[in-house]
Parts: structure tokens; sequence; C-alpha cells
């Protein structure tokens, strides 16, 4: 391409020397990338010699559309430039069910407001959708902090607990130790509990428990309510459960074990570094935003 704008400034100044002057360049490298296109095409497209300069029937045909091409080209660098650092458009958000409902969507509607130009478009759902072959920009889950082909932007932290209601425990007992929970009704978002076993990190040591539940539910806030209904223990995201601890109408489990789980909520894309800016602008926002909504402390940059 840039061949291509040299020879047709050559073509405008009327020689390769007054051509180099208004690109800057030496006569040399004009030169050079003239010889290097005549030899790609397999034609010549100037006649030269010392005082004269003539196209040949492939240069004047060259000339006549090299301009209109050029102009083009350039109209759709500067459209795709545009869409790339506009604020206008749709972003296009995958977003965990619960998690949209107490946080997402209410950010979201204080970002519209603030930039009333933009749109979003939040696809609610509990399952991982692959933002290249299902068309998102942003896809926010819990999850570790790296991924193998998508860039990834830590939102907030994201501690799961174990928890009851008091009326559940004061019935089933209170569980002292982790085997405990074998003999109790445990419950977890079933997209994450198909293998019916728990692995809790006590002291630092990964202990994997057996458990067994009578309800499985792909919902976090239907797996709350159920535990404040008194059907069991709860395996939930502690921002999903912590109005209801503070509360006191649920109560924490093994408060000393940990729950293995993905430390972080995170939203990955498939743009490298420079996402659009309506994107960077979204996700900055949320990034900003959500952990001071969830009670956290911002994540450092």
């Amino acid at each position: 391409m840039e061949s291509l704008r040299v020879f047709v400034e050559v073509v405008r100044a009327g020689s390769l020397s007054a051509a180099a002057r208004q690109l800057g360049v030496a006569t040399s490298a004009v030169s050079k990338r003239l010889a290097q296109m005549e030899k790609g095409l397999g034609v010549p497209l100037l006649v030269r010699s010392s005082r004269s300069m003539r196209l040949t029937e492939a240069g004047q045909a060259l000339a006549e559309r090299a301009p209109s091409a050029l102009k083009e080209v350039d109209d759709v660098f500067a459209s795709a430039r545009e869409l790339g650092t506009a604020t206008m458009g749709a972003v296009r958000v995958s977003a965990p069910v619960t998690l949209t409902e107490m946080h997402v969507a209410p950010l979201t509607a204080d970002f519209l407001q603030a930039e009333p130009s933009m749109r979003v478009e939040l696809v609610v759902d509990d399952r991982f959708v692959d933002p290249v072959k299902d068309g998102f920009d942003l896809v926010i889950r819990s999850g570790p902090a790296t991924h193998v082909s998508l860039v990834v932007k830590k939102l907030a932290r994201d501690a799961r607990v174990l928890c009851a209601s008091p009326a559940y425990l004061a019935r089933a007992g209170t569980p002292t130790t982790p085997e405990d929970l074998s003999r109790h009704n445990c419950m977890r978002h079933a997209l994450n509990d198909s293998s019916g076993r728990w692995e809790l990190n006590v002291d630092g040591r990964i202990r994997t428990v057996p458990v067994r539940s009578n309800l499985r539910l792909n919902h976090g806030g239907a797996l709350k309510a159920a535990l404040l209904r008194g059907l069991g223990i709860g395996y939930l995201p502690l921002f999903v459960v912590q109005d209801e601890l503070d509360r006191g109408e649920l109560v924490r489990v093994l408060p000393e074990v940990v729950v293995e789980a993905p430390p972080f909520l995170i939203a990955l894309h498939p743009y490298g570094r420079r996402p659009p800016r309506r994107v960077h602008s979204y996700l900055e926002y949320l990034s900003t935003h959500l952990p001071q909504r969830m009670g956290q402390s911002p994540l450092l940059r």
C-alpha cells in the first residue's frame, strides 16, 4: 500500500526527486519502492531517463485508478478507527443471573445515565459462553485471573461460604468438622455440583468431602431462598448471602474452612490489549464501582 502511495505521488509531482521532497525521504528510497512495485507486478510502470519520465501503458492504467482505490482504503481504515474509538454503539455482555440481579444491572443503569449515547445488551445466563463464537464483547464470570486465549480483567473478589438458617442447625445440628457435612443436606449451584464432592481448604490442606442433597438448583437466589426456608447447608458466594448473614437470617457454618473456588469475579474479552472504546468505558466503570457496591476495597490495578 505504501508503494502505491509513492507511485501516485511520483505521478503527481512529475519526478522522483520532487516526490521524494514531498514525502520527506531520499530519492533513492522512492526509486527502490518503485522498483519493488514493478518487480512485484512483473511490468514496468515508468520509463525514466536522467532528464525525463513517462508512464508506460500499465503505469497509465494504474495511475488512473490508484487515487480512488487509495481513498477507498483510507475510508475503510477511518471507519474502523471510528468504530474502535467511539463511545456510541452497543456493548454485548454475558453475565451470571444472581450477580446481574444484585449488582450488574443496577450498575449498568447508572453507567447508561452517565453515558446516554451508549447501549448495553445484557444476556443473563450462568453457563459459560465463548465471547468469539457467541458474539459477546464481555463475559462476566467467577474464575481464575488467567485465561489461555482471552484477556482477563479482575473486577472484584469472590469469596465462597458455607451457611445455613438457625432453624436448620437447631433441628439437624451444627457441623464441627468438614466430615460432618456428609450427614447433612448440602446444596450449591447445580452447574458447580456435578461430582457430589466438595473441596475444602482446612489449615492449608485440601480435604474432599462427599455430600448429598435432595434439591438441585441452577439459580443462586433460589438456592438462598431454600436455605432461608431451613432446607439445608449451602455453598454460595458471599455477596449473595451477605445481607442475610448480617441480619442473622443465615449463619456461617465451619467459618474457619475456606471453600475452594475461583477467587475473583472477572470479565473476559477477545480484543487484546486495546478493546474498543465503548467496551473499555463500560469495563472500567464496572471494575471501579463493583467492589464498592459489594462492600470491598478496590482491587489493585
